[in-house]
C-alpha cells in the first residue's frame, strides 16, 4: 500500500494521501516512535534483472530502505530516487540517535 510519510519531532507518522497529511484536522493513521533498538538499513534497488517488468509498463525504480523497530517489525519504504532516499535514511538515522535514551512503541491504526 502506497502511504504518506512524515518525519516530525522524532516521530515518523504516515497518512494515506499527501492531502490528509496538509489537511492538519486528519490524524495520522499511524506513528513510530523511535527507541534504543532501531536502525535504517538500505537496500539494493527494487529493479530485479530476474523478473522482466510487464511489456504494457516500464519497471519504476523505487530506491528502497527498511526501518526495524524492535520488537514491533521492520517498515519498508521507497524514495522516488537514490537522493531522495539518501535523505530520507540521513533524517530517520538522525531521530534515532537523538531517541536512543526513550522507549520506541508502534501504534498502527491502518485498516
Amino acid at each position: 500500500h502506497k502511504r504518506y510519510f512524515a518525519l516530525k519531532q522524532g516521530r515518523l507518522t504516515y497518512y494515506k494521501t499527501e492531502k490528509d497529511y496538509k489537511t492538519k484536522s486528519k490524524r495520522p493513521r499511524g506513528e513510530v516512535v523511535f527507541g534504543p533498538h532501531c536502525s535504517v538499513n538500505l537496500e539494493e534497488d527494487s529493479k530485479n534483472p530476474q523478473t522482466p517488468p510487464p511489456k504494457s509498463k516500464p519497471a519504476k525504480e523505487i530506491a528502497k530502505f527498511v526501518v526495524l523497530v524492535p520488537p514491533y517489525g521492520v517498515i519498508c519504504l521507497g524514495g522516488a530516487s537514490k537522493e531522495e532516499r539518501l535523505e530520507w535514511v540521513e533524517g530517520l538515522r538522525k531521530a534515532i540517535k537523538q531517541q536512543k535514551t526513550k522507549k520506541g512503541s508502534f501504534q498502527a491504526t491502518d485498516e
